[in-house]
């Protein structure tokens, strides 16, 4: 059985371990239910939601679980109120609500396949 936060969603469902507080693990446990991996959120909230990296669980846990520790991106679009406390924990967002709320045209990434 593993002490980090993050387990399997079996374990958590049958109550072998489930967080009190937030607190970073030192090696998530994958969940047996994906070829690839699942990692599971443990919060209550979220019913053990899974992702399928780990970088996305920790920007999940990051952005909705402690977004007191988050660095806000403000809109920089003149008179938007999306400022301080009411700016975007992600950098992406910003630029989505730019595109979206004031039609600033920001091109979108290409990727290329090498």
């Amino acid at each position: 059985m593993t002490t980090a936060c993050y387990t399997t969603y079996q374990q958590y469902l049958n109550g072998i371990q489930y967080p009190t507080e937030p607190y970073q693990p030192t090696s998530p446990t994958l969940g047996p239910t994906s070829k690839h991996g699942v990692y599971y959120c443990l919060y209550l909230q979220c019913n053990g939601q899974g992702f399928s990296r780990y970088a996305d669980l920790q920007r999940h846990t990051a952005v909705i679980h402690n977004p007191e520790t988050l660095e806000r991106i403000d809109c920089d679009y003149p008179g938007c109120l999306r400022r301080g406390n009411l700016g975007f924990s992600r950098k992406d967002k910003m630029i989505d609500h730019k595109r979206e709320v004031h039609k600033v045209a920001i091109p979108k990434r290409v990727l290329t396949r090498k």
